[in-house]
Parts: structure tokens; C-alpha cells; sequence
């Protein structure tokens, strides 16, 4: 069972001379965050090498479930979790009717991964996400009511 947190700063007004917000150059970030935000499995296709979620900084506090066993005499690793995700700062956007709205709540995430180990330096792995998409979502939908989002990756990784 693992309990795992991150937060990362964000700018509460981009119209001022200070930068409130936390900025990397490179910080390679896992999925023991997020799969739909940080998916790790593909190296060298990682969706965001930044923590954060624009100037608006990132929060994110999730619990993690792993298992181990031994199947066929080879090593299965089974994990889920579930968590929050938010941004420091609040949001602001209108939205498509002219309201003005603001939020800081991105959504709900469940995440699920696979990884068997076929031979000794050969795994096969699976990494699922399925993001329950908060109001900081909605200023990407027409309707103010965005869709909810999901990934789905694997790979066959040799390690020598």
C-alpha cells in the first residue's frame, strides 16, 4: 500500500512582475502520479516532462494497492490506484455562453498496471488510466461539461 503526494506551485496572477509558479527545466516525471498526465511506460514519448499544469501549478495525492506473485514460476505484478488531481492555483477561463468561471479541481484518476515477466530481462506491461474530469476540464468542451479521459498503453521492455 503506498501513499504518495505531490505539489507544485502556481502563479495566483500572470499579470504581475512576480512568477510565483514553480518552472523546471527537466524533471522526468512517472506515473506513480498519473497515467493520463505523466505516462511513463513508453520512454521516450512522455507526454510532459513538467510537474505542473501551466502556470497553475499541480497537487496530486493518490493511493496505490501492488501485489506480487509468483505465476507459473514467473514474477506478475498487479497494482491499482486511485487519486486527486488539482491544480495550486485556481483556473480562470470563460466559457463558450460568456461566463466567467474559475476552479482549481482537474478530476478523479483510477489507474491500473499489469507487468509479467516472461523470461529473465523480458516483462510484458500493461498501464491503464481513467480520468473523472473536473471542472478545470470543462473550459476545454463547447458544452462546459467535458468528456471523461482514458489511456491505454503497453510495451514489451528487454533489459540487458
Amino acid at each position: 500500500l503506498i501513499l504518495t503526494g505531490m505539489y507544485a506551485s502556481g502563479d495566483d496572477d500572470p499579470n504581475d512582475s512576480d512568477l510565483d509558479n514553480f518552472s523546471s527545466v527537466d524533471v522526468d516525471i512517472s506515473g506513480n502520479y498519473s497515467v493520463i498526465y505523466f505516462e511513463p511506460l513508453t520512454d521516450d514519448n512522455m507526454l510532459s516532462d513538467a510537474p505542473y499544469f501551466w502556470d497553475k501549478g499541480f497537487q496530486n495525492y493518490r493511493l496505490k494497492l501492488e501485489y506480487i506473485t509468483k505465476f507459473l514460476s514467473r514474477k506478475l505484478k498487479l497494482a491499482l490506484a486511485g487519486g486527486y488531481l488539482g491544480t495550486a492555483e485556481d483556473v480562470k477561463w470563460t466559457n463558450w455562453d460568456g461566463e466567467k468561471r474559475e476552479d482549481d479541481y482537474i478530476g478523479t484518476e483510477i489507474d491500473g498496471y499489469l507487468s509479467y515477466e516472461l523470461y529473465k530481462g523480458l516483462t510484458f506491461n500493461i498501464m491503464t488510466g481513467y480520468l473523472f474530469s473536473g471542472d478545470v476540464m470543462d473550459m476545454y468542451s463547447e458544452e462546459d461539461d467535458a468528456d471523461d479521459l482514458y489511456r491505454f498503453t503497453c510495451n514489451v521492455r528487454f533489459k540487458f
